[in-house]
């Protein structure tokens, strides 16, 4: 979204904003969900779990529904998305589906994450971003690797044979 800005005069953002939320809540409202707007750019949405596997089996076509939302040929808004399904508390609930988001942003967006019995399935990303390395994407890789580690009963650590620095 942040290359869009760059392009684009207030009113398009406006209009483009308004696109994507129309989508994603028609996408919602399609399955009786709720949808909540936290900013312009984040929205926190529930739908019941029977609807996930709808979902999975399109593949997430509301990816391909925003990036029909587009500035010009060649640059076109992108969603992600955090989903948790593998608990009934909702805080948990709550806490898993932004793991799952932060997760998706670290991957590079525009993408789905689905943090289901502490592991990840990834639907999209296939448009072109750049990864950007930040904190906030080591600090979420770090927290992974450290859950998969404090869920694993063996664990193996081996570095190259001719060691040096990234071993």
């Amino acid at each position: 979204k942040e290359e869009l800005r760059e392009e684009s005069t207030d009113k398009q953002i406006s209009e483009i904003s308004l696109a994507v939320e129309n989508h994603i809540q028609e996408w919602i409202c399609s399955v009786n969900g709720i949808f909540k707007k936290l900013s312009n750019e984040k929205f926190f949405i529930v739908f019941e779990k029977i609807h996930l596997k709808k979902f999975i089996n399109e593949k997430f076509k509301i990816i391909d529904e925003i990036h029909s939302v587009k500035l010009n040929s060649s640059k076109y808004a992108t969603v992600s998305i955090g989903i948790s399904s593998s608990d009934n508390n909702l805080l948990n609930l709550k806490n898993e589906a932004q793991k799952a988001l932060h997760m998706a942003l670290g991957r590079g967006g525009d993408q789905v994450a689905i943090r289901e019995n502490g592991s990840y399935t990834f639907f999209g990303g296939n448009s072109q971003s750049t990864e950007k390395c930040s904190k906030v994407k080591t600090r979420i890789i770090a927290a992974s690797f450290s859950e998969r580690i404090k869920n694993s009963s063996k664990i193996f650590i081996m570095g190259h044979k001719h060691s040096d620095f990234d071993s």
